[in-house]
């Protein structure tokens, strides 16, 4: 992909769009409400850890609902309290 193709894909979602979205979903999936969710972690050029969380829960799986924050004790507690609590209303 060219730069500008890749620029146009990352400003689209910052607009409402979807940058992606996944084809050929298996039915079982289509056919009630499914929500599909990623988690990692990593350590920045400060040593800081850092969590991440995505999920998506409309139909194309193409809209998505990040979080990150540093780890410290509980962090994914809150994490999790916060994204579950969020998502509901991110896609609705």
């Amino acid at each position: 992909m060219s730069i500008t193709c890749n620029i146009l894909v990352q400003i689209c979602p910052k607009v409402g769009g979807a940058a992606w979205e996944i084809d050929g979903i298996p039915t079982k999936f289509q056919s009630g409400p499914t929500m599909i969710v990623g988690i990692d972690h990593f350590m920045n050029k400060n040593k800081e850890k850092i969590i991440g969380f995505t999920s998506t829960f409309e139909r194309s799986f193409a809209k998505q609902y990040p979080i990150t924050m540093k780890d410290k004790p509980g962090a994914m507690k809150e994490l999790m309290f916060d994204a579950i609590g969020n998502v509901y209303n991110f896609f609705n």
